[in-house]
């Protein structure tokens, strides 16, 4: 088997997309999981309005738990490390408009810095 290594000519290429964008679509027997909030639908949305738009250089992913939960719905933007909590078509568009072609983040929409804590078990 040949070891992974990386093409010189490829270290000068463009990368494949410019920014890859993951979406929680988690679902569990809880109804704090993403999935339980309507976040597959969400990226299903996120996926065809990029294709609509033509942003090309923008992956969007439907991932399982990214540990987020209690603030989700989770998307994150990489390379940005950019972690925001859509809830509605509109959103979706907010961070399309402002943050992918805009260039800027859309606060309101910003996860916090931690997650709240869990609720107590009754």
């Amino acid at each position: 088997m040949r070891p992974l290594m990386a093409n010189p000519a490829d270290q000068e290429a463009e990368p494949f997309y410019d920014r890859h964008i993951f979406m929680c679509a988690n679902v569990v027997a809880d109804s704090r999981c993403c999935g339980a909030k309507g976040s597959e639908k969400l990226c299903m949305y996120l996926r065809r309005r990029l294709k609509e738009l033509g942003i090309r250089k923008v992956a969007a992913t439907k991932t399982g738990c990214m540990g987020r939960c209690l603030s989700g719905p989770s998307l994150v933007i990489y390379p940005d490390n950019v972690w925001y909590s859509p809830h509605n078509e509109a959103d979706i568009d907010d961070i399309i408009s402002t943050h992918l072609l805009g260039g800027n983040r859309v606060t309101r929409l910003l996860m916090p810095a931690f997650d709240p804590p869990l609720p107590e078990e009754i």
